[in-house]
């Protein structure tokens, strides 16, 4: 279909609700035995109506002849109604074993690596919390008119507080 749309360009093609005309583009499953099952993209030359079942006659724009076999309607995905240029490329890329590992993988890792960092400074931070000692705190509130008896803390206590 070259110059209309470029190898590894992509299409977007969706159903008509009316019967397709000579010279619309439509995605369609060859049925060619040459390419049985197939995705092509062609141009219409030509519609045939038989007792309420079309066929279409179909043409690359770069090919010297039309295509050898009929399209029938069941075959057909769509018609083309815009192209999106060199996204086959990208699709192309992610196949390969690199492109997998660049585009997906490693991204991937670096969330993971950066969420245990995130962690690990997270339960270091959280140690230093646990290991202050009460009896090093001195509570200093002039507004409070009341005493509030504080409960010294032995040996054993501030131990298992130092566990936590």
């Amino acid at each position: 279909m070259v110059p209309t749309i470029n190898v590894q360009d992509a299409v977007v093609a969706i159903k008509p609700k009316s019967n397709l005309k000579k010279g619309d583009i439509i995605t369609f499953s060859s049925n060619d035995a040459r390419y049985t099952g197939l995705t092509v993209t062609h141009r219409i030359l030509d519609t045939i109506n038989s007792e309420g079942n079309y066929k279409y006659q179909t043409k690359g724009d770069n090919n010297t002849t039309a295509d050898d076999t009929y399209v029938p309607s069941n075959n057909i995905f769509g018609k083309v109604i815009f192209v999106i240029p060199w996204l086959g490329y990208l699709r192309y890329f992610l196949t390969k074993t690199y492109g997998w590992m660049l585009l997906v993988v490693l991204p991937c890792l670096s969330i993971i690596i950066y969420d245990i960092l995130k962690l690990s400074n997270s339960v270091k931070n959280s140690k230093s919390v646990n290991n202050i000692k009460f009896k090093d705190i001195e509570i200093k509130n002039d507004d409070v008119k009341e005493d509030i008896p504080v409960k010294s803390i032995d040996k054993k206590e501030e131990d298992e507080l130092e566990l936590l």
